[in-house]
């Protein structure tokens, strides 16, 4: 019995390897330059970076809002408004259809901090956009340096 099974194997095993093989796609393998590789682990660096100051911005200002609104818990929602002087909320009316409005003068001290907050948010956020792209345009451009370009007929 033993030897069938082997003989069997080795019959599938010879059948499998004289069958036409199909070809493989190979992908092209880039070698990157002393230049390149530290050109790419500056961007890389520098993209690492920036998600995280915009991730620590974006905390800051949820952080502040959340205080702000425990500070005001019959406000609800409250949002800030573009000029940083009011903290406003929408309450429904006792009229079907009508929503008030509820609104809290910032201090100076809390117009300034969510200026900072915004002001950082928004720069960081600018400084991440910038570090994809040029992450985006290095890799482009290593590819148009490295891959031979395919003929067409």
């Amino acid at each position: 019995m033993r030897s069938r099974v082997a003989i069997l194997s080795f019959g599938i095993l010879c059948f499998s390897l004289s069958l036409p093989c199909v070809a493989q796609h190979v992908v092209p393998v880039i070698r990157l330059s002393v230049d390149e590789v530290a050109k790419a682990k500056q961007l890389t660096q520098t993209l690492k970076d920036a998600k995280e100051r915009a991730t620590k911005a974006k905390l800051a200002w949820e952080q502040f809002s959340q205080s702000y609104q425990t500070a005001h818990p019959n406000l609800p929602n409250l949002r800030f408004t573009e000029d940083f002087r009011l903290a406003v909320s929408t309450m429904n009316s006792s009229t079907p259809g009508i929503f008030l409005a509820a609104t809290i003068e910032l201090t100076a001290e809390e117009r300034k901090k969510l200026e900072s907050l915004h002001r950082e948010m928004t720069e960081s956020e600018q400084s991440q956009k910038q570090a994809e792209n040029a992450w985006k345009d290095f890799n482009i451009q290593l590819v148009v340096d490295h891959v031979p370009v395919l003929a067409t007929d």
